[in-house]
């Protein structure tokens, strides 16, 4: 009952949120108040891919989700950017049925730091991590490292 009643206040909380142009996180936030352990009792898609890295994860998560869609796959991911728990709550009970049953092929996360609480919740089946190499012109390089 906890589980269906978290969807629920998180769909509507979403809806709403859209209407006034805020709420991307606010609606995973009150799922965890209502089920704190939502995440581990929906059944999430097949694939579950992590991005991680200092600069360029949103940028990354939206060329895999072209070639996937591409693919002919339904991918979701968050557009908004609301990477922590709460965000990835919404992102996940707001693409999901009334069961608790996600629907997608592929559930696209990005997390500022590889240890996460929601990777620790969502082990991903592949892991992206980004670390762009720095510029010819960075200064934090020596001279005879940059060219």
């Amino acid at each position: 009952m906890r589980k269906f009643l978290a969807i629920v206040v998180c769909k509507l909380g979403r809806f709403v949120g859209k209407l006034v142009g805020k709420g991307s996180s606010m609606p995973g936030k009150l799922a965890l108040k209502i089920c704190p352990d939502i995440l581990s009792r929906v059944q999430l898609p097949p694939h579950i891919i992590a991005v991680t890295g200092s600069n360029g994860k949103t940028s990354t998560v939206e060329m895999i989700a072209t070639v996937l869609r591409g693919l002919g796959k339904h991918v979701i991911y968050n557009a908004e950017g609301s990477n922590q728990v709460e965000g990835v709550t919404t992102l996940i009970l707001t693409h999901a049925t009334l069961g608790g049953k996600v629907n997608a092929d592929v559930l696209l996360l990005e997390s500022d730091e590889l240890r996460c609480p929601q990777l620790q919740v969502l082990p991903p089946h592949g892991i992206c991590h980004y670390q762009p190499v720095p510029g010819p012109a960075d200064p934090e390089r020596s001279p005879r490292e940059r060219v």
